[in-house]
């Protein structure tokens, strides 16, 4: 009872937690009030993860497929489509190949604010590629008043280790975020080790108190070596694929008298691969072609027991050991660079009514090169698309989303591409047994350009390149056109 005891309470106001999404309608929209089939994950998923590609096999209609061990070329699929049928968006920026390829085993957690996957053609908004998905990922932004750094680092077998350092804050009208990772692995096969190191910055500036600026940069740089089928060669190929993938951007919004908001971004993205063999691993034995480096001997037995004894083909030469080629062999598999502008304008009217209208330029060049086959092309690609969509709801029950864009694309045309989206709620979610009834209803068009090698070898390019007008003319051979996707989604959500 003399005593003086000091306690400190803390009262937490307690808050309450929205998912939100923008990738389904451009603009920032509840996840229940959604009628397309859209999956947030959040940084925590990331926290203790390398990549991402983890996170994304846990998504419903997604599989993912990855090559080899870590660093082997990661692809996704959803719902049936094909793995070139992705939008990739960093930070708003295309970051996908020239006609929609991308390896997602090379995206590292590092400056991840987490992930949002749109299932289902969304070429509305987002243009070619989203023929099946859209796969949005967003750089952390600086809150804290003071600077906060971050480190953690960690290491196993297969001499594996990975550092990492984020340094975050806002001081005033400026927020800024950078993080820095690199990881290294030796994997459990002979010549596969693997590295990457990503780099990523994200820095906001308030120039008005309506108006702001935002810088955002991602760098990636990693290196895996490509032993090949080990279990069919009981050797490893020497060789080895590095990436260099970059992505950038510029945005400027203004937001005039709280409902008329309009943005504008540059953005680039340059990528490019490099594959390398260092020497003809295996042994040269003749064959028909004269000689060729062939792996160790090995049994493969099949699962219904079958077993079959050989050596398979390492390398394959002009006739080792007269000709055993030139090494180290460098080649350019992918270069791809894309500029891209974009503007967006939307106004909110009377009665929660949002109209949204899109503009986007298109530059893109790609280009491959086979020194060792005497192969190589480059094209350069110009593309618009203008899109207009409407969203809104009616007395908070039924909420819809209606939109169209047409695009001109340099490859295949003019392309329309249609979406019609509806939610419906019949019983609001209460605190009783089985109230809170959700109906959604979602159609949609996507489009995909063809890849790079598909519209080079196609078989117009390939008489347009030989002067053969007279075959194009008669036979009626016009060039490759887009790749069309159609959906349907219907469901209930049921509380």
């Amino acid at each position: 009872s003399t005593d003086e005891i000091t306690q400190n309470i803390v009262l937490e106001a307690a808050s309450v937690h929205e998912d939100v999404t923008v990738t389904a309608t451009g603009l920032p929209t509840p996840v229940e009030q959604t009628s397309a089939a859209v999956t947030l994950i959040p940084d925590l998923d990331l926290a203790t993860t390398v990549g991402i590609s983890d996170a994304l096999r846990q998504s419903p209609g997604v599989d993912v497929v990855q090559q080899g061990q870590m660093g082997g070329l990661t692809s996704l699929f959803v719902r049936g489509g094909d793995s070139d049928a992705n939008k990739v968006l960093i930070d708003g920026i295309p970051a996908e190949d020239v006609g929609g390829t991308f390896d997602f085993g090379t995206v590292s957690s590092t400056g991840q604010a987490g992930l949002e996957i749109y299932r289902g053609p969304n070429s509305v908004l987002y243009g070619s590629d989203a023929g099946s998905s859209v796969v949005n990922l967003e750089t952390p932004r600086g809150s804290d008043p003071k600077p906060v750094v971050n480190y953690s680092g960690d290491a196993g077998n297969f001499h594996t280790y990975r550092d990492e350092i984020s340094l975050s804050g806002a001081h005033r009208k400026l927020d800024y975020y950078t993080a820095f990772s690199r990881f290294d692995t030796g994997n459990a096969l002979p010549m596969d080790e693997y590295h990457s190191a990503t780099a990523a910055a994200n820095v906001g500036f308030d120039i008005l108190a309506n108006t702001q600026v935002r810088f955002t940069i991602r760098n990636a740089d990693s290196a895996a070596g490509v032993p090949g089928p080990f279990d069919f060669q009981g050797e490893s190929a020497a060789s080895k694929q590095s990436d260099q993938d970059l992505y950038s951007g510029l945005t400027i919004q203004n937001t005039t008298l709280g409902n008329w908001h309009n943005l504008a971004r540059y953005g680039i993205a340059r990528k490019r691969e490099q594959f390398n063999t260092f020497y003809p691993a295996g042994m040269c034995l003749s064959d028909a072609n004269g000689g060729d480096y062939y792996g160790n001997t090995v049994t493969i037995r099949g699962a219904n027991g079958y077993m079959a004894t050989g050596r398979a083909i390492l390398e394959y030469t002009y006739g080792c050991p007269a000709y055993p080629g030139t090494y180290p062999q460098p080649e350019d598999p992918l270069n791809s660079d894309r500029d891209e502008l974009y503007y967006q304008t939307d106004y909110v009217f009377p009665h929660r009514i949002a109209a949204l209208f899109g503009f986007r330029y298109e530059n893109e060049r790609g280009s491959y090169y086979y020194p060792s086959y005497d192969l190589g092309a480059k094209t350069q690609r110009t593309n618009f698309e203008y899109t207009l969509q409407f969203s809104g709801d009616i007395k908070s029950r039924l909420f819809y989303s209606a939109g169209g864009a047409l695009e001109k694309n340099h490859v295949y045309g003019i392309a329309g591409t249609p979406r019609i989206g509806l939610v419906y709620q019949p019983v609001f979610p209460v605190g009783k047994w089985m109230h809170g009834t959700r109906i959604r209803a979602n159609v949609a068009t996507g489009v995909v350009e063809p890849s790079l090698s598909a519209g080079l070898s196609s078989l117009f390019t390939e008489l347009q390149q030989a002067g053969d007008a007279t075959d194009i003319a008669k036979f009626h051979i016009g060039s490759i056109g887009p790749e069309r996707s159609r959906t349907l989604d219907f469901d209930v959500d049921q509380n």
